[in-house]
């Protein structure tokens, strides 16, 4: 992009933090830079100097940008500097009204300095290349050609220029395009000697492009923040904008498009607004969850209560073995909703407080807490436990969950005669190495790529058990991620499954 150093620019916002901070940081790049607090100073300034460029705050009071815009556009000789809005408004209304006010771009606050800077030498560009093409048909075309060191510029800035530059005759076929053109394009000199400008045109904006070049034709004028897409030789689609204009000399009439590739700014926006719908989606659902769980913990504790008077009081065995049945599940439900509440939570924030951490006593605790469901099932359990375990760093709640997901697990899919491994000891000088294994059912390849995704339920056809929510192993390996660990998975069919975890050593 081209450097600006003695480029004037007027920064007009009721907030001196924001003029301050905005001047700053121009000033640093080498721009000119004075300042309006309000939009009445503002065009006495700018009648007094015009500026090359001028970034507009919308809501000041006595006088709006809109209103400080709307005046400058319908005075002759200020309509031509380019006004970039910046404001907090970032409804597609408020967007919408500042173009139709002759804004040239707008800035969302908060704003990155590297974005305003981008969009000043991008805005400051078009508007020496405009003022370029307006005295180049002013001028006569064999004149012009005469003039050698004036051509050499003219050339010099266009061969140079970081935006895509294309020239075409009456009939639409190419007669200039500029190096950016064939970087981006893909074409020789070869091709577009035999090229029409229709042929790098996406199919589905053919139409609007055919339309506006037949209304240039015959015609001096210019259409200014056109928006299409380009297609590349390769097959590439290129999101562009910009400003195409005809002229005449003694051949006939010509259109001259100068585009800017907004393909990366376009793909980077949408991938911005994803992120920030996921984020918000994830907040919406971690609220609700919250406050859901209040609302059905309630109820829980009152059946929870109830099943346990109706088993004291039961003289029958099945009665009571009924009531088992149903706190059971009553239990189930309450792991569900306490799993799902921990998931939502994780998935909202990346902050969480360490501390030092046994390892080897929290896992102790939970193998003390399995061993009656492993006899009930009659799986057999080997454990290798380090004694001497260096202490980490981490969550205790969370680690503790990452065990015992991995201990129910194993437990939930394997079966009478089973084997179920545990193993604690130290990697290397940087990392403790946790592994869970068992001989159960195993896990098909298919779905070993999913297994860590949200909500996905591996082998439910398998087994009967429907007390877990599904987000289980994608909440370990989160867990796993804010402890800068590391989870993989090994697993066969009808053989079982071991996952291993590696946590990091650190000193707090």
């Amino acid at each position: 992009m081209l450097q600006y150093q003695d480029a004037n620019i007027l920064i007009v916002d009721d907030n001196p933090n924001n003029l301050k901070l905005l001047a700053q940081m121009l000033r640093e790049n080498g721009y000119g830079v004075r300042a309006a607090i309000d939009g009445e100073t503002a065009l006495i300034s700018v009648k007094e100097s015009p500026p090359d460029l001028i970034l507009l705050d919308i809501n000041m009071p006595v006088m709006d940008g809109y209103e400080v815009a709307h005046q400058l556009k319908q005075d002759e000789t200020t309509n031509e500097i380019p006004i970039i809005f910046i404001s907090a408004l970032d409804d597609t209304e408020s967007i919408v009204t500042a173009f139709e006010h002759g804004g040239v771009d707008y800035i969302s606050k908060p704003f990155q300095f590297a974005e305003v800077d981008a969009r000043v030498q991008t805005h400051l560009t078009i508007s020496l290349q405009q003022k370029l093409l307006i005295s180049f048909r002013e001028r006569d075309q064999e004149r012009l050609i005469q003039l050698s060191e004036s051509e050499a510029r003219y050339r010099d800035l266009f061969e140079n220029a970081h935006e895509i530059i294309q020239s075409v005759d009456e009939y639409g076929n190419f007669t200039y395009v500029n190096p950016q053109w064939h970087r981006l394009l893909g074409y020789t000199d070869a091709e577009v000697h035999h090229m029409n400008f229709a042929d790098i045109i996406h199919p589905d904006y053919l139409d609007k492009c055919l339309a506006v070049f037949k209304s240039l034709h015959g015609e001096t004028k210019e259409v200014k923040f056109f928006d299409t897409v380009f297609i590349s030789k390769d097959g590439r689609e290129l999101i562009v904008q910009g400003n195409i204009s005809s002229y005449q000399n003694t051949d006939g009439f010509y259109t001259r498009g100068i585009f800017r590739d907004l393909t990366e700014q376009r793909l980077a926006e949408k991938e911005a607004l994803l992120t920030s719908m996921d984020s918000q989606r994830n907040e919406v659902l971690s609220n609700f969850i919250r406050n859901s769980s209040h609302e059905l913990r309630t109820p829980l504790s009152v059946i929870g209560q109830q099943l346990y008077f109706i088993k004291r009081l039961a003289n029958d065995d099945k009665v009571r073995e009924k009531v088992q049945i149903a706190e059971r599940k009553v239990k189930d439900v309450d792991n569900i909703i306490n799993q799902l509440y921990q998931f939502t939570s994780l998935s909202v924030s990346d902050a969480i407080e360490m501390e030092e951490v046994n390892l080897s006593d929290m896992l102790y605790q939970h193998l003390s807490a399995c061993e009656e469901e492993l006899g009930e099932k009659n799986i057999s359990l080997n454990r290798h436990i380090d004694p001497n375990l260096p202490r980490i760093v981490g969550n205790s709640e969370l680690l503790n969950t990452v065990i015992g997901e991995l201990l129910a697990n194993a437990i939930r899919f394997s079966s009478s005669g089973d084997e179920i491994l545990v193993q604690l000891s130290q990697a290397d000088d940087l990392y403790v190495l946790l592994t869970v294994r068992d001989t159960g059912i195993g896990i098909a390849p298919e779905h070993q790529q999913q297994i860590f995704d949200p909500l996905f339920k591996v082998n439910t056809a398998r087994t009967s058990d429907g007390s877990w929510a599904g987000v289980g192993l994608s909440m370990v390996k989160r867990i796993v991620e804010l402890h800068d660990g590391q989870i993989q998975l090994m697993s066969q069919l009808d053989k079982g499954s071991q996952f291993n975890i590696l946590l990091p050593i650190k000193q707090i």
